[in-house]
């Protein structure tokens, strides 16, 4: 169920001004991060390291390499009578989904 807020009171707009700001340096913060990565991963290769280990941190390199995965939407499809057998139920946290337009 959608309910469309008409208004919010100023201290509900302030928080979602401030929650906008953090989404934007969050996004912002985590596209530097997987470039900061990615430029160690070519390190690696490059220079052949496995692992780096000081007192701050310790950095391993994973080659790359392929995952199985479970399709339970195509189990679902194709054994429609057995699949609630296989589903479990778990409890999910009351949330908001929030997103800042035009990104």
């Amino acid at each position: 169920m959608t309910t469309e807020l008409q208004t919010v009171d100023k201290k509900t707009l302030s928080v979602l001004n401030r929650l906008k700001a953090v989404e934007q340096r969050y996004k912002k913060l985590g596209e530097q991060r997987d470039a900061l990565k990615e430029k160690l991963v070519d390190l690696f290769e490059v220079n052949e390291i496995k692992k780096f280990e000081n007192d701050e941190f310790s950095i391993t390199y994973v080659n790359s390499t392929t995952q199985d995965r479970f399709d339970s939407k195509k189990f679902q499809k194709d054994y429609p009578t057995i699949y609630p057998e296989y589903v479990t139920k778990s409890p999910v946290k009351a949330h908001i989904r929030f997103k800042v337009k035009g990104e």
